[in-house]
């Protein structure tokens, strides 16, 4: 499995994400190759504001495509956040291998 965190430097939320990332895969003690992709001033496919999680190749939280280099927000059940839980992750990545 790969999962790539899309962000732009300065980005709030995503050192909190790569962290929850991480903490996820690592609890639930899978193979993933986490990787971390500054995409700069450039659009990426698949970004849809920062940070963009995907999960071999798909976005699990489905948001409008962007090509502007933009924040993005979550909605959790703690309200709009800069990044996803770790609940969120844990059932976007078991779902995919389930997959």
């Amino acid at each position: 499995m790969k999962i790539e965190l899309l962000y732009f430097g300065g980005c709030p939320g995503a050192p909190e994400a790569l962290a929850a990332i991480k903490r996820v895969v690592a609890e639930a003690e899978l193979e993933a190759d986490v990787v971390p992709i500054d995409v700069g001033d450039a659009a990426h496919p698949g970004f849809s504001g920062s940070p963009t999680v995907l999960v071999d190749g798909e976005d699990p939280f489905p948001a409008t495509r962007t090509d502007a280099i933009s924040c993005r927000l979550y909605e959790t059940p703690d309200g709009p956040r800069s990044f996803p839980n770790d609940a969120m992750l844990r059932t976007a990545i078991v779902n995919r291998i389930g997959a």
